[in-house]
């Protein structure tokens, strides 16, 4: 079940043109297959008529700092337990 969907990267600066893709992030219960990540990606292509990136935040293949990047300057888009989830990820990463 998906915990959280965060927009970050260019979309939220004054980069963000025409040409520009869309940056979500997502933090659900488990990791997320490629299947999942795939469709999700033509889902939110389809709403928002331009190229989407999307990242697992439970990716073990992800690098802990684009994560606390993600962390630090990325929007909340979707929540289903008031953030929780991001909290406890946020309280993981702390080193």
């Amino acid at each position: 079940m998906i915990k959280n969907i965060l927009v970050f990267g260019s979309v939220l600066t004054d980069d963000f043109n025409i040409n520009s893709d869309v940056d979500i992030a997502i933090l659900s219960d488990e990791k997320l297959k490629l299947n999942d990540i795939l469709s999700l990606e033509l889902f939110f292509e389809e709403i928002l008529n331009r190229p989407i990136d999307i990242v697992d935040l439970n990716s073990t293949t992800l690098d802990m700092f684009i994560k606390i990047n993600i962390l630090n300057t990325g929007k909340v888009l979707y929540t289903s337990d008031n953030n929780k989830s991001l909290e406890e990820l946020i309280d993981k990463l702390e080193w």
